[in-house]
């Protein structure tokens, strides 16, 4: 009988080893003479161990090819033992391939999930950004046209309409109604504030028109 162990160090971090092949015992054998036995043997520790480099690389197809190899010189063995390990090898590698394809997924899932939730974050700034801007630019449009409005006798209607970033006919079809409101007149397209309350006319436009 002979028996073929090498020692090689472990590494916790595979997930198997060619030396965990169990010892294989030439047995009388008409089809194959020792050195034949030994040979094959030899190669089914080869196969293992490339198994085991491409389980650890995730190269699935590869180490599922190369556990078939094994077993195949196994059977031709008739080395029980060894193929016994070599199914414990396969349901490794089908658990460590479920469990890769899981975490694959998951990662996939959680990067889809930051990159939209990034981009939500980025509409909403923009959003945010573009509502202030109006904002601000409301605030300074009408501003402007209280500073107006306080140090003028008199407002053309067309000129109000442009402050307000209104139609100039929307404007005077409105301008009827402020003369009652607010004591006004108006000649021809312009405004005469005369003495009246100019405060509620500005607070009265900046309540309907600012945004």
């Amino acid at each position: 009988m002979v028996l073929n162990h090498t020692e090689i160090k472990r590494d916790e971090n595979l997930p198997g080893h060619a030396n965990e092949l169990p010892a294989f015992i030439v047995k009388e054998n008409p089809r194959l003479s020792e050195a034949e036995q030994l040979r094959l043997e030899k190669r089914a520790r080869i196969f293992i161990k490339e198994a085991i480099i491409k389980m650890r690389g995730k190269q699935w197809d590869l180490a599922s090819q190369e556990l078939e190899d094994t077993r195949r010189v196994c059977k031709t063995l008739n080395w029980p033992e060894g193929l016994v390990h070599v199914d414990e090898m396969r349901e490794m590698l089908v658990s460590k391939r479920a469990s890769d394809s899981l975490e694959t997924h998951s990662r996939v899932a959680r990067e889809r999930f930051t990159k939209n939730q990034s981009a939500r974050a980025q509409r909403v700034l923009v959003e945010h950004t573009r509502l202030d801007q109006l904002h601000e630019a409301s605030r300074e449009r009408m501003s402007t046209l209280r500073n107006v409005i306080e140090t003028s006798k008199t407002l053309e209607i067309g000129r109000l309409a442009s402050m307000l970033n209104l139609d100039e006919a929307f404007v005077k079809n409105l301008a009827s109604g402020w003369v009652d409101r607010f004591g006004f007149k108006i000649v021809g397209d312009k405004i005469i504030f005369g003495n009246g309350n100019r405060n509620d006319f500005i607070d009265a436009l900046a309540k309907q028109f600012s945004s």
